[in-house]
Order: structure tokens, then C-alpha cells, then sequence
């Protein structure tokens, strides 16, 4: 069991988030995998494992959850889903008849708790970006710009940083003599040149009505 467990703290470790941006989602990805062969050699080297010991090949997984793109998640928890009975055949093939509701049990509690960890995660992450996001043009808000400016402030890292202020001229001209719609259209169009300009250089904000 120790070298399951160890496995299992060096991916809590790899996974937290100072961590995650430093090794990045490749290196998590190998710590999973080193994670699953100590679990899972764990397991062969116990006499007449029980089930539960094998359920703890979904753990990695349930953990990658957090982080993972969804494809790698898909990826994992199929790969869970095969290795859990197959682990159990290979540590207990006489027992493994009567243990093989259990195992299927456990394999589908495993899939069905990373499903909807991805799932809050990936409905969060939504969330988050609505709350971010001018929902007219497309582009951040002030919400947005004060996350921006927080991070920044909070970095250690020390680079030149410039902000351009962009204000539509006679903005009001237009809503009056066009209509608001006009108006919405306008701001769109602004929105999307100035993108275009600033392309991966930097971020673009609505900050105002016409700022």
C-alpha cells in the first residue's frame, strides 16, 4: 500500500496550482501515470486484495479532474474503467467472480464522481468567464480588468506594461440620430478592430460605455 499512497501525495502535490504552472499539464499527466503503476503494483503485491484497494486506481484520475482538459479526463477515466477489473482478475483471479459486482461498482462510482468534477469545473469556468466578459462586445469588463490588474500587481515577474485608453467620438451623435442598435453596432465593430490590433499582445476591456 506505501507506494500507492506515496503516488498519491506526489500528485496532491503536482496538482495544486502553484505547482500546476510551474510543471505544467504534460508533467502532471506523467505524475498520473507514475501514480496509477504504484497503486496499481500496490495492489498486485497484496495477498487477496479487497475491492476497495482496487477502487483506489480511480484516485489519480479523480484528482486529474480538477485540472485536466476534458479529453484527457475522457481518456483517463476509460483507461480507469478497463484497469480496475483487470487489476483485480490479475491480483485475485480466484475471488474476482464474486468480487466482480464490486469491482463494476467501484469502477462506476470512480467514472461518475470525475464526470461531474469536470462537469462543476467546466460550469464554473463558464460562470467565471460571464462575470469577466462585456456580454455586448465580446470582450472583458471592468470585473475583468480588475482580475487583470490584481494578477499583474501579484506577480513577481517585472516587465514593461502599457495601457491605451480608446474613446468613440460623438458616441452620442450616433445613438441619437441611429438608434441604440446603430449605437451596439458601432461598439461591436471598435471592439473587434482594436482586438484585431492588439491580437496575443495584450487584453482589450469595456471599461465604460464607449471606453
Amino acid at each position: 500500500l506505501a507506494p500507492g499512497l506515496g503516488s498519491l501525495v506526489a500528485f496532491l502535490i503536482a496538482k495544486a496550482p502553484p505547482v500546476q504552472r510551474r510543471i505544467g499539464v504534460w508533467s502532471s499527466a506523467v505524475v498520473w501515470t507514475l501514480g496509477e503503476v504504484g497503486i496499481v503494483g500496490a495492489v498486485l503485491l497484496s495477498q487477496n486484495p479487497p475491492y476497495y484497494l482496487v477502487g483506489l486506481i480511480a484516485m489519480p484520475t479523480l484528482l486529474g479532474s480538477v485540472v485536466w482538459p476534458r479529453r484527457w479526463v475522457i481518456r483517463a477515466m476509460v483507461l480507469t474503467a478497463l484497469m480496475i477489473p483487470a487489476v483485480g482478475y490479475a491480483a485475485s483471479p480466484a475471488d474476482f467472480v464474486n468480487d466482480a459486482a464490486a469491482y463494476v461498482i467501484v469502477a462506476t462510482i470512480g467514472i461518475a464522481v470525475s464526470l461531474m468534477t469536470l462537469v462543476a469545473r467546466e460550469a464554473e469556468a463558464v460562470s467565471r468567464h460571464q462575470t469577466r466578459t462585456d456580454p455586448l462586445t465580446g470582450v472583458g469588463n471592468r470585473q475583468g480588468l480588475a482580475d487583470l490588474h490584481a494578477r499583474l500587481a501579484s506577480s513577481r515577474e517585472r516587465r514593461s506594461l502599457g495601457v491605451i485608453v480608446v474613446d468613440v467620438d460623438h458616441f452620442k451623435s450616433i445613438n441619437d440620430l441611429h438608434g441604440h442598435e446603430v449605437g451596439d453596432m458601432a461598439l461591436v465593430s471598435v471592439a473587434h478592430a482594436v482586438v484585431h490590433a492588439v491580437a496575443e499582445r495584450g487584453s482589450v476591456f469595456r471599461f465604460g460605455g464607449e471606453e
